[in-house]
């Protein structure tokens, strides 16, 4: 429709400039030889011509910013996408964690010790907090994330006590270093159930981070029995259906993948291996991104009281 009304009103206007044209040339040229015809045929094709090529830039340009729109709607609905993407993988978490603790909570009721309840209660409220606050999508500092990460260990060892033994070798040159929030809680939280709560002895959590270049590595390890464990497969999927044991989401390492190739592409590094001493580990290596403060997050309310 467009473009045959176009060539209509080309056609008409190049027609009508072309006779006024050609009219007002006869009357100051009376001597020419050329007839009204000739003059005619000859402005039409120059004004045809240049209306044309004026009409075929104006469509050019338009299209072309019709085309960038486009493409701008475009990755705003991606970015979008990736942002409802993330937000899911990260509100996972929240029902994952909460059934473990509360179950354990329970535990604690109905043996009567209503201080250690009230004690993870109150740990379990400060986590929440922080959980419910932050955006989905927001990204927190290594020091951030690190305080988030002791505070749930504080609600694990009141469950597991001398059996739950913790490392932590930060790098201060990592400390401003940005991760997605939460991004360590379920490797730690796997490494519990797959060593700390499968050995009698309990194990050791090492959370580490460093600098390799441009990158951010994150190294989450355990001293349980890593890969020669019957549970390797399940532990890798983050699966579990163990006789007795409470029935899995399947949130572990498969939402951690997922998240961080939601969150960086191809420009990241996610690999578990066995050390050479044994146990179990996850290397992370994320892009090195700064900031003194990320926006959309809150600092971390630590419950001291509750700590005691």
């Amino acid at each position: 429709m467009t473009w045959g009304t176009t060539a209509v009103l080309l056609v008409l206007a190049a027609s009508a400039h072309a006779f006024i044209d050609a009219w007002v040339i006869s009357l100051y040229r009376s001597d020419s030889e050329a007839s009204f015809t000739q003059l005619f045929i000859g402005v039409l094709y120059l004004d045809a011509t240049l209306l044309g090529a004026w009409s075929a830039l104006y469509y050019a340009i338009n299209f072309f910013i019709q085309v960038e729109e486009q493409n701008d709607q475009l990755i705003r609905l991606e970015n979008q996408a990736t942002s409802a993407q993330l937000a899911m993988l990260r509100y996972q978490l929240n029902p994952h964690f909460l059934f473990n603790t509360l179950n354990s909570i329970s535990t604690l009721v109905l043996l009567k010790q209503t201080e250690p309840a009230n004690a993870m209660l109150s740990r379990l409220s400060s986590f929440l907090r922080y959980t419910l606050i932050n955006e989905p999508s927001a990204r927190v500092t290594v020091s951030q994330e690190v305080e988030t990460l002791k505070l749930y260990l504080d609600i694990e060892r009141m469950r597991f006590e001398e059996r739950l033994r913790t490392t932590f070798a930060i790098d201060p040159a990592t400390r401003k270093a940005l991760l997605p929030s939460l991004l360590l809680q379920p490797l730690v939280e796997n490494a519990i159930k797959y060593a700390v709560s499968a050995q009698e002895s309990g194990a050791e959590i090492r959370i580490e981070t460093q600098l390799v270049g441009t990158m951010l590595r994150i190294a989450v390890s355990d001293t349980g029995p890593g890969l020669k464990s019957e549970t390797t497969e399940r532990r890798l999927s983050g699966i579990t259906f163990d006789a007795g044991e409470p029935v899995s989401t399947g949130v572990g390492l498969a939402n951690i993948r997922e998240r961080l190739e939601q969150a960086y592409g191809d420009k990241h590094l996610f690999e578990t291996m066995e050390p050479a001493e044994g146990g179990f580990a996850v290397i992370i290596e994320l892009p090195l991104e700064t900031a003194a403060k990320p926006e959309g997050t809150v600092e971390l309310p630590m419950v001291a009281a509750a700590a005691e």
